[in-house]
């Protein structure tokens, strides 16, 4: 019986963690926005996570203070 219970408790553990293990796999890091438009240009807007569609959608999210939503999203 005892064999039993371990091998269940095993089986138990090693489906939480990696559960666990998984859904860290897939969470994104939260996304950063760009602060100065220089960020925007030489293909730097790439480097946002998909935020913006194009360098001038990056630049203007910067020089509106946010209030021109990026267009990537």
């Amino acid at each position: 019986m005892k064999k039993y219970v371990f091998a269940g408790m095993f089986a138990l553990v090693s489906t939480l963690a990696l559960s666990a293990v998984a859904l860290a796999a897939i969470t994104p890091p939260p996304a950063t926005y760009p602060t100065d438009k220089d960020q925007c240009k030489k293909g730097g807007w790439e480097n946002f996570a998909g935020l913006f569609k194009n360098q001038g959608d990056c630049v203007s999210y910067v020089v509106t203070d946010g209030r021109n939503e990026p267009s990537g999203l």
